[in-house]
């Protein structure tokens, strides 16, 4: 089972996480953890934006986000995909929902 919680300022995903993660039994992955691993790897070099979230200007986020979509999301793909080695856990932002949509052990 892969549970995919999206990020959202006040929905507290993380509380949500955390008790589904006991409830299950299942590993959780949130951004702290997942940037963890990726140094633990390797690859957080190969992904610095991805793992470590840099701030950014919102509105040139919005601008540039349409045409970079692709890249994106592939670029999510491969980030999570190479840290994470577990196939029942759950996952909070970090484009979890977008990575494992087609996966038909995926809740989100």
């Amino acid at each position: 089972m892969i549970i995919t919680i999206a990020r959202q300022c006040g929905c507290n995903g993380d509380e949500l996480g955390k008790a589904l993660a006991q409830k299950y039994n299942l590993k959780l992955f949130d951004k702290k953890a997942i940037s963890k691993m990726a140094k633990e790897k390797g690859y957080f070099e190969r992904y610095p934006d991805f793992y470590g979230e840099t701030p950014m200007d919102m509105l040139m986020h919005s601008i540039t986000v349409s045409e970079e979509d692709s890249l994106l999301y592939s670029t999510a793909g491969k980030a999570l995909k190479n840290v994470i080695d577990e196939d029942n856990f759950i996952i909070i932002g970090r484009c979890g929902n977008y990575v494992y949509r087609d996966d038909v052990k995926c809740i989100s």
